[in-house]
């Protein structure tokens, strides 16, 4: 390889890193980051004060709030910094797929809504396959509140497990570690 196309390649090189630096950054610190990932939000929330990516995949977050809500059940989670792998070419195929999730100063809230008796309405056929997310391990440190209904823990501890969802379908969680030190248990 001659020293022009070595200068060429690397300048190549670096222009797509700057460039991806570029538009990773501004998606995720403009409006336009939530306002992509909010367009059903009476449905599901996200929302973060500063996130970054300085390689392709690689994302960290501060302030990042997660809340839903479903028929039966409304949920909320706090994370006051975190940090994944983000598989990008998933997204494509509406799959949300992250792994080596660390997460510090973790609330999170499940309220559970009486039954109206009216039943869900049917789903419409010929609609996009919903979105698949997964939440591969997830590691937390600073577990600070744990609410599901009427149970309260607090205090600060640990966690580990994984997470997959299909919107609107199905949801599997997998505790393999839980620790918790010096809060109270309130029902």
């Amino acid at each position: 390889m001659s020293r022009t196309a070595a200068r060429r390649l690397l300048l190549g090189l670096a222009l797509a890193a700057a460039g991806y630096l570029l538009a990773a950054n501004l998606f995720l610190n403009t409006p336009l980051g939530e306002w992509a990932v909010n367009r059903r939000p009476e449905r599901v929330r996200l929302a973060w004060d500063s996130a970054w990516s300085l390689w392709p995949g690689h994302v960290a977050m501060r302030g990042l709030e997660v809340g839903g809500r479903q028929r039966r059940v409304q949920w909320w989670v706090g994370v006051e910094s975190g940090r994944a792998r983000l598989d990008l070419p998933r997204l494509l195929r509406r799959e949300l797929r992250l792994a080596g999730v660390r997460a510090e100063g973790v609330r999170s809230r499940t309220v559970w809504r009486r039954d109206d008796g009216k039943p869900s309405p049917p789903r419409r056929p010929g609609r996009r396959r919903p979105w698949r997310v997964t939440l591969d391990g997830i590691e937390i440190a600073g577990l600070r509140e744990l609410r599901a209904g009427p149970l309260r823990i607090e205090g600060n501890g640990s966690a580990a497990g994984s997470l997959r969802f299909v919107a609107g379908r199905q949801v599997e969680a997998r505790l393999e570690r839980l620790a918790l030190r010096g809060g109270p248990l309130r029902a």
